[in-house]
């Protein structure tokens, strides 16, 4: 079930620039969407932030002009934050906390090598994501971090994810929403719910679990014969006549880290009124009793929206349900065909949809003005060498599923960016052996923005959009930033 079909997989991420021991997986761990990675927008090109006072452009009042004011606003306690944290390390242990990362990353590499890792494959992957091993390695000349500084690190990096909280927070209340939820004529539909427009505090008008869903589906969200244009005629027979019209009160999006391990949340996630989950993460009774076994919807990646319909893996689909509704995303026409061919020959009529590629993209849009906006508050560049800004299938789920409910519950996703090494002893997917730390920089994709969408999904937890289980410690859902992150 855990196997894996062929891809050429990514390489390791990082903070800023590329570097880092690993990317956050706010994805959930899934690390497979083959998107060609994409370049910065640059959706703030010509705004100018001083002393925390826009003093040129975005100072309208749609949303771009209000996240710009408020990440500007935000930089100044932020930015004095993050400056303190680099001058207390460096005076510290004598050395910056990126060559200290540059240290730790080097032996990490050394270990990895010795241990058999194909060498000419790995280096490759990292320099293209902005770290020359060899180059960084003769500059070094053989320095290694003590367990004092190796420790100094990972609170270095703790206490700056804290600070990124807080400025995420700012962001996301300034008008994330309305990216999140794109459709002006819907967005106040049946009492707000999820697209209800934030008070100053951040906090929606609708309380969790009360309000029903809006009772629609973004028109175009996915192909159905009355918009369709110019795909393969053999496809006019396969979708829905109009968008159907999905409407749940309360919903369950499920990733697929290993964090759900031993997690007995198997109860809670099968008692929401609907349940996604992601790729071919399993929901069979060997894992039950943690993940559930309830499956709405599936929603598909490229990679597995192909593989489901090969005659290696189509036998995936007969571990759900028969009212389970299948999602394909990025996938081209011709793979949907496919897909709906193979589970007819297996005997299979479940449901499935065609998510349109401007779907994806509107959740991709999103997810740069609130990277930018970020990287304005911090005062650096957030994007690798590649641009990092395809959003993955776990932020397709939460924009989709925004959509349609009432509200929202995240379980399976991780947030351990593995900086400087991992906190958690999770393994990378809840249904596979895999080394977490060791599958962020070997999986995980290069176009994807992980370590930004945990800071949005953070955020989305802080205002109560979208609730992270198991609960952050001490972070409760709802209630804004506590103090002391």
């Amino acid at each position: 079930m855990g196997e894996d079909p062929p891809r050429a997989s990514g390489g390791g991420g990082g903070r800023g620039g590329g570097g880092g021991a690993g990317a956050a997986a706010a994805g959930g761990g899934e690390g497979g969407d083959p998107p060609e990675p994409l370049a910065a927008s640059g959706l703030f090109t010509g705004c100018r932030c001083v002393a925390g006072a826009v003093t040129q452009g975005c100072s309208g009042d749609d949303a771009k002009g209000r996240l710009y004011r408020a990440a500007c606003e935000a930089s100044v306690e932020v930015q004095r934050d993050l400056g303190a944290l680099n001058a207390t390390f460096q005076a510290t242990y004598k050395l910056t906390p990126e060559a200290a990362q540059e240290i730790l990353m080097c032996e990490k590499v050394r270990l990895e090598l010795k241990r058999g890792v194909k060498k000419r494959n790995r280096l490759q992957k990292m320099k293209n994501d902005g770290f020359d091993y060899l180059e960084v390695k003769a500059r070094l000349k053989g320095r290694t971090l003590s367990e004092k500084e190796e420790e100094g690190l990972r609170e270095f990096y703790a206490a700056r994810m804290r600070v990124e909280v807080r400025a995420s927070h700012a962001v996301f209340v300034a008008g994330m929403h309305e990216l999140l939820v794109p459709d002006p004529r819907k967005r106040n539909k049946a009492g707000g719910g999820a697209g209800e427009t934030l008070g100053a505090d951040g906090q929606p008008g609708a309380g969790k679990g009360k309000k029903k869903g809006r009772g629609f589906v973004w028109d175009d969200m996915f192909l159905t014969r009355k918009n369709f244009r110019d795909e393969p005629k053999e496809m006019l027979g396969m979708v829905p006549g109009e968008a159907p019209a999905l409407d749940f009160g309360t919903c369950a999006l499920i990733g697929s880290s290993g964090v759900l391990t031993g997690s007995n949340l198997g109860r809670a996630i099968d008692g929401h009124d609907a349940v996604l989950r992601l790729n071919q993460a399993p929901a069979t009774e060997d894992f039950a009793e943690d993940v559930g076994s309830r499956v709405d919807f599936r929603l598909l990646n490229k990679r597995w929206g192909v593989a489901y319909g090969e005659r290696k893996y189509r036998k995936l689909i007969l571990n759900d349900p028969r009212n389970t509704t299948l999602i394909a995303t990025r996938a081209g026409p011709g793979n949907f065909v496919k897909l709906r061919q193979s589970a007819k020959e297996l005997g299979v009529q479940n449901e499935m949809l065609f998510m349109r590629p401007k779907a994806v993209r509107a959740t991709q849009d999103a997810l740069l003005f609130f990277r930018e906006s970020l990287e304005v508050a911090l005062g650096e560049q957030l994007a690798s060498p590649n641009g990092r800004n395809s959003a993955t299938t776990g932020l397709l789920g939460m924009f989709l599923l925004l959509e349609m409910c009432g509200s929202l519950d995240l379980y399976g996703f991780a947030f351990d960016s593995c900086d400087p090494a991992c906190s958690s002893t999770a393994t990378y997917h809840y249904f596979t052996r895999k080394n977490y730390a060791e599958a962020l920089r070997s999986s995980a994709h290069p176009s994807h923005s992980y370590l930004v969408e945990g800071s949005l999904m953070r955020a989305a937890h802080a205002v109560g959009l979208a609730c992270i289980h198991p609960q952050p410690e001490g972070f409760p859902c709802g209630e804004g930033v506590p103090p002391g992150w």
